[in-house]
C-alpha cells in the first residue's frame, strides 16, 4: 500500500488595517523605551547650607562624571561656574545672589539635561567677599598690634 502524504495550510486574513495597527504598534512601543532609557532625571536639595544637585539615567544608574554648567540669575552669556560631577552624579555650588539658577548637564554621550534652583536665602560661606573682609580687617589689627609691640620691646631694651 502507498502512503499519501497531505499537507494542510492553514492561513488568518487580517485586512490592511491590522497589520499597520500592529507595526504602529510596535514602533511606538520601541521608540517610548529608547526614549526613556535616555532620559536623565534629576533633583537639588539643600544639603549644609548649600544645593546639591543630583543627576542620574531613568534606569537609575548616576551621570558620572558629567560636564555641568551654572547660570546666575542675571547672567546667561558667562556661566557662574563650571565643573563635574561626582562619582554619584552629584554637583554642589554657592549662589551669591538671590534668584533662579539655571544648571545644566552633559555626559557627552548625548544625554543632556537642564533645572532650575531657586535661592532665596544666600548663606555667607568663609570663601564669601564679606568673609574676606572680615578677616582682612582681623589681619590689619594683627599686625598693628604686632608693629606696636615690637616697637614697645626694643624702647624697652634700649634704656
Amino acid at each position: 500500500m502507498q502512503a499519501i502524504e497531505m499537507k494542510t495550510t492553514v492561513r488568518t486574513k487580517v485586512n490592511g488595517y491590522g497589520n499597520i495597527l500592529i507595526w504602529a504598534f510596535l514602533a511606538v512601543t520601541i521608540a517610548a523605551g529608547n526614549v526613556f532609557a535616555h532620559s536623565v532625571l534629576s533633583s537639588v536639595k539643600i544639603e549644609n547650607s548649600l544645593p546639591v544637585a543630583t543627576f542620574h539615567y531613568a534606569d537609575g544608574n548616576a551621570l558620572s562624571y558629567a560636564e555641568v554648567k551654572v547660570w546666575a540669575p542675571d547672567d546667561d552669556q558667562v556661566e557662574f561656574q563650571n565643573g563635574r560631577t561626582d562619582k554619584n552624579g552629584r554637583f554642589s555650588f554657592a549662589p551669591d545672589q538671590e534668584g533662579i539658577w539655571r544648571i545644566e548637564i552633559n555626559d557627552g554621550l548625548g544625554h543632556a539635561a537642564r533645572t532650575e534652583y531657586e535661592a532665596k536665602k544666600i548663606v555667607k560661606t568663609p570663601m564669601s567677599p564679606k568673609g574676606i573682609e572680615n578677616h582682612t580687617l582681623l589681619y590689619a589689627i594683627f599686625g598693628l598690634s604686632l608693629i606696636f609691640n615690637l616697637a614697645f620691646i626694643i624702647q624697652n631694651i634700649r634704656k
